[in-house]
């Protein structure tokens, strides 16, 4: 199982996150084997993956065959 763990400042504002692969892993038992680390800088965070009306948008636009006026109108309809 996958899971993305996110790291929030109290603001709410995002800070960072990790993804993950569940191994079996349970939290607890001895404290001593974590490690702690502060980073000097927040973490980049990835950029929202296209929504699938701009995938279909760019394949349009992409294609030769389909009018210029036809990709226009739809660029306007589909922001």
């Amino acid at each position: 199982m996958s899971f993305k763990v996110w790291r929030k400042k109290s603001d709410n504002s995002v800070v960072g996150f990790c993804e993950a692969t569940y191994t079996g892993f349970e939290p607890g038992g001895d404290l001593t084997a974590y490690t702690l680390s502060i980073e000097a800088t927040p973490p980049a965070l990835p950029s929202t993956p296209p929504t699938q009306a701009a995938v279909k948008l760019a394949a349009v636009a992409a294609d030769p065959t389909v009018p210029a006026s036809l990709k226009a109108l739809l660029a306007e309809i589909i922001k």
